[in-house]
């Protein structure tokens, strides 16, 4: 079974994009900011952050969403 590093990076390598609790559910992931961060150095990528509101059942709550920064670089060139 792959890592749970290797599950999120080619999770966000299809233009996805990750909270917390996603990655939670999907990858059992409790410490996904650690993740994103051992992801970077062992792939040589760039993540993106950005601060999010999220409804929950006590109100609303800002919550991290992580992405590739190169994604659509990536995507791109594949095209042409």
């Amino acid at each position: 079974m792959p890592t749970q590093n290797i599950q999120i990076y080619n999770y966000l390598s299809t233009g996805k994009k990750l909270t917390g609790l996603k990655a939670l559910n999907l990858f059992g992931s409790i410490k996904c900011s650690n993740r994103i961060g051992e992801i970077e150095k062992a792939f040589k990528v760039s993540v993106s952050r950005e601060w999010i509101i999220v409804n929950s059942k006590h109100g609303q709550k800002r919550v991290v969403e992580y992405s590739l920064k190169d994604y659509d670089t990536r995507r791109t060139n594949k095209k042409a």
